[in-house]
């Protein structure tokens, strides 16, 4: 199957091998180039393969990917490998227009959006979401969101599963009462994929007024406002970690090359991260970014700490 579609407002063309009918499915969800819009200048392949494999042609134009031939129900691993080159094949283009892939989950609570994300320390990003998005009934998405600087606004696609880990299940069934069943998810090796609307309302986009990093602490609840030199840190980290794990698939917990999962701390190479900054964001990025929008680092004992916490924000 080959298709002409529009990914983040970028053309692009797909070619699918039509018996991944798992990816086909997700595939059609995105917006179709109309013929005169068609004008792409990126490809992507995805095909049938003895083993998972991404290849990025030298000029950042091509992406192939082979997909082996695991049966259901782990075809939503292989879905959710395929989704994190997708976006951040994607995202390496879309920079260029000022819209940048972010390693996050977004909420909105309040008529305020927040993006829990990655600074390489902290954790939790998808249970926070889901924390807030239970009292608001609303969330932006997990795990793949973009930001365009030019509006502020946080965006995803509601068609993407949330990614959750047995731990933040268990957490959910016992907090919250939640009771997933077995009709509405999908568990593999990396945990269990269920469609956001199966617990509360999705949006698609929203004004983001706070980047917020969440650790753990056993003995502590505490919510700090970041200075300039710590939220360049951890926003930079924020935007370029998608992208290094792209390049670098030794960084990914969820690696889709080797087909595992793991639950280890991810160590960035600074060098690498000012390196993917200064190769694909203009000048100055971050910098606007932080005189915009506010950082906080969240410490909790336990994630149902996190509202009351986010309740001292002004």
């Amino acid at each position: 199957m080959k298709i002409f579609l529009r990914i983040v407002n970028i053309p692009i063309t797909v070619e699918i091998e039509d018996s991944l009918n798992l990816i086909v499915e997700f595939f059609n969800n995105f917006d179709v180039c109309e013929e005169k819009q068609k004008k792409p200048q990126i490809n992507i392949r995805i095909a049938k393969a003895d083993k998972n494999y991404i290849t990025l042609s030298p000029d950042y134009k091509n992406l192939l990917m082979g997909v082996d031939k695991t049966d259901s129900p782990y075809d939503y691993f292989n879905l959710m490998g395929v989704l994190q080159a997708l976006f951040r094949f994607v995202g390496l283009h879309s920079a260029k227009n000022n819209i940048f892939l972010v390693h996050g989950s977004a909420s909105v609570y309040k008529d305020k959006a927040f993006c829990f994300a990655d600074d390489g320390l902290s954790v939790g990003k998808t249970l926070s979401a889901i924390e807030l998005s239970l009292i608001s009934n609303t969330m932006i998405g997990d795990e793949f969101c973009f930001l365009d600087i030019k509006t502020m606004r946080i965006f995803s696609y509601p068609f993407i599963p949330l990614h959750i880990r047995p731990e933040v299940k268990n957490h959910l069934e016992k907090k919250h009462k939640i009771n997933i069943s077995e009709k509405m998810f999908v568990e593999t090796k990396a945990g269990f994929f269920l469609m956001p609307q199966q617990i509360f309302n999705t949006r698609n986009s929203y004004k983001l007024d706070y980047f917020v990093f969440v650790y753990f602490e056993k003995n502590k609840n505490s919510c700090k406002k970041l200075d300039t030199i710590n939220s360049k840190n951890s926003i930079r980290i924020a935007l370029t970690s998608h992208l290094l794990k792209l390049f670098y698939p030794d960084f990914d917990r969820m690696n889709f090359i080797e087909g595992v999962d793991s639950s280890r701390i991810i160590t960035y190479d600074n060098n690498l991260m000012n390196k993917t900054e200064k190769e694909f964001f203009p000048v100055g990025t971050i910098d606007f970014i932080v005189k915009n929008i506010k950082c906080y680092r969240v410490a909790l004992k336990n994630s149902c700490d996190l509202v009351r916490l986010l309740n001292r924000i002004k």
